[in-house]
């Protein structure tokens, strides 16, 4: 036991009008962190208000921890982590997007990552878990197939194996007299006790030039991208969708872009198409804050002679938007966003 005179001497220290320092008697209680606030010195005697720690030295509260290291990982559960009040959201990565090459007229949007969420997992203090994160599809140039956005899943070997998955979108594929914008990431497959799909990119026969689908949140879907280059002629390209439960990506209609999808709680917006060189990108969402489900790509003019660039999918888990359909210039896809795990707890 230290001596009350050599706390003073050693740790607390005589501050003005007579009163001591905050300190904590760590070398007491290893780890447990009690508080004592400033009190005033009456002769020799002294006051303490002590603040005890939750029990077992867990603070109480709600503590939020965002995983988004790509490819696989380890997370060590923390000594206070509560089964009885736990949430973990997976956000799969959204799918990039193509351009038209010389001849193709069509370009094709990514599908935005789909989503999956559980709660009061059962998860030992302690112990380690192992997880992956999906990365987002690379956007592609010259007509071809863009790079899909990868699977991202919580506590397994694999989505299959996982307590809670979710797929990405899929990567848009550009064809002379034709496209196929890429699908959401869809819930067959995925595991978890919600689960929601992506938007779809563009999703018609006939136009290209579309704008990416959006990311699916905790509490809705991705929705899906709008239509560009609705004449034969220059015009302008469609909008991307907006996030978590949010609107679709408007249509373009002659040489007026596309507007761009709203995102609904908190999700990401849509990037807004363009009759120009480039789209913009969908925005980050901000669920959680700093992170979220991300808006679709927009989708630049078609029938451009120059390079134009499709709108990038926001973070996390946009799809990219398609490049813009052209008579001679490679054109380049939007990438997509990677995707996120959001693991919650309260204590």
């Amino acid at each position: 036991m230290v001596a009350l005179a050599d706390w003073r001497a050693r740790a607390l220290g005589i501050g003005a009008a007579g009163t001591i320092a905050a300190f904590t008697l760590a070398g007491l209680l290893p780890g447990a962190g009690i508080g004592v606030t400033k009190v005033p010195m009456i002769g020799a005697r002294m006051g303490m208000n002590i603040r005890f720690p939750a029990a077992g030295g867990c603070s109480s509260g709600t503590f939020t921890t965002a995983l988004t290291a790509t490819g696989t990982g380890t997370w060590t559960v923390p000594n206070c982590f509560n089964t009885a009040s736990n949430t973990v959201v997976v956000i799969g990565g959204g799918g990039g997007g193509v351009g038209g090459s010389s001849g193709a007229f069509y370009d094709a949007a990514g599908g935005g990552g789909g989503a999956s969420k559980s709660t009061n997992l059962s998860l030992t203090t302690g112990s380690t878990v192992l997880y992956s994160v999906g990365t987002g599809g690379a956007g592609h140039n010259g007509g071809g197939t863009a790079g899909s956005g990868g699977a991202t899943w919580f506590n397994g070997t694999s989505l299959a194996a996982s307590s809670v998955g979710a797929n990405g979108g899929q990567g848009g594929t550009a064809g002379t007299g034709g496209f196929a914008s890429g699908t959401g990431g869809s819930t067959t497959g995925a595991t978890g006790a919600t689960k929601f799909a992506g938007g779809n990119g563009w999703q018609n026969s006939g136009t290209g030039d579309a704008g990416g689908g959006a990311a699916a949140g905790a509490t809705g879907a991705g929705a899906g991208g709008g239509e560009g280059c609705t004449t034969s002629t220059a015009a302008a390209g469609g909008g991307g969708g907006g996030a978590d439960g949010g609107s679709v990506g408007g249509n373009a209609s002659g040489t007026t872009a596309g507007t761009a999808g709203a995102g609904a709680n908190s999700g990401g917006t849509g990037g807004a198409g363009a009759n120009a060189a480039s789209a913009a990108n969908g925005t980050a969402g901000t669920e959680w804050v700093s992170y979220g489900a991300g808006g679709g790509g927009g989708d630049p003019e078609c029938n451009r002679t120059a390079t134009s660039t499709g709108g990038n999918g926001g973070l996390y888990g946009g799809g990219g938007g398609g490049g813009g359909g052209d008579t001679g210039a490679a054109n380049i896809g939007g990438t997509g966003a990677q995707g996120l795990i959001i693991v919650i707890y309260s204590r």
